[in-house]
């Protein structure tokens, strides 16, 4: 009797966690050659994370937006993008509050580029942005002013350059950090694309629980009937 109360226990444990990261708007485009470009403003209303963050799969992987300093937020109007719900009260990436937005990929990435939208000196959302950022991924990092990635005449967000071809260590790299000391605004898009000789994604340990114990449960229903 212990090992289907534990088939129904890794069951439960599987589905909990699952539902503990919240699935974001996965607004994916194709631009050709691999690449994929993720906008996180065109959704119809906020979708709110939790401390798992949220959830998002597209161009052959997926990823997950977290924050050590609240919860990521994908706000709905045309200049909004993703930001973080901190002690402030709202929901904008505020770096220089030291919060930090952070995406993790489930398969290895080249990271083409990256736009924001921005709240700076304003009430309100806005295509453009400013303010200092920063942001890393395995041994590269890049800073500047936000007002270059606003995605206002940009291609990529980088003038049509791949940040993985100007800087190696955005290339194959399984996560990327925002942060910086005075940005206030929304990352509003992201492109990239599978790194070559990447694996294929990987099936997520909470399904692999999931099915664990469904095979366990039909085992010990097959096993109760030929007895």
């Amino acid at each position: 009797m212990k090992t289907p109360i534990l088939c129904a226990m890794a069951i439960f444990a599987s589905t909990s966690a699952h539902a503990a990261v919240v699935a974001g708007d996965s607004n994916v485009t194709n631009n050709g050659g691999g690449i994929s470009t993720f906008v996180f403003d065109q959704v119809s209303g906020d979708i709110n994370g939790t401390g798992d963050g949220l959830s998002f799969t597209g161009g052959g992987t997926s990823f997950i937006a977290t924050s050590d300093q609240g919860t990521v937020v994908q706000d709905h109007p045309s200049n909004g993008g993703l930001g973080v719900y901190g002690s402030t009260g709202t929901d904008n990436l505020e770096t220089n509050l030291g919060e930090t937005l952070l995406l993790t990929f489930s398969a290895a990435v080249d990271i083409i580029g990256f736009t924001f939208n921005g709240t700076l000196g304003s009430n309100g959302h806005t295509d453009a942005a400013s303010g200092a950022f920063s942001s890393s991924s395995n041994s590269g990092s890049i800073s500047g002013d936000a007002s270059f990635l606003d995605g206002i005449g940009d291609t990529f967000g980088l003038g049509g350059t791949s940040l993985c071809s100007i800087n190696t260590g955005f290339c194959s790299t399984t996560s990327i950090l925002f942060s910086g000391s005075e940005f206030k605004g929304y990352l509003e898009s992201i492109t990239f694309k599978i790194a070559p000789g990447a694996p294929p994604v990987p099936l997520p340990a909470s399904l692999g629980f999931l099915f664990a114990g469904m095979a366990g449960l039909g085992y010990f229903g097959r096993k109760k009937r030929t007895s």
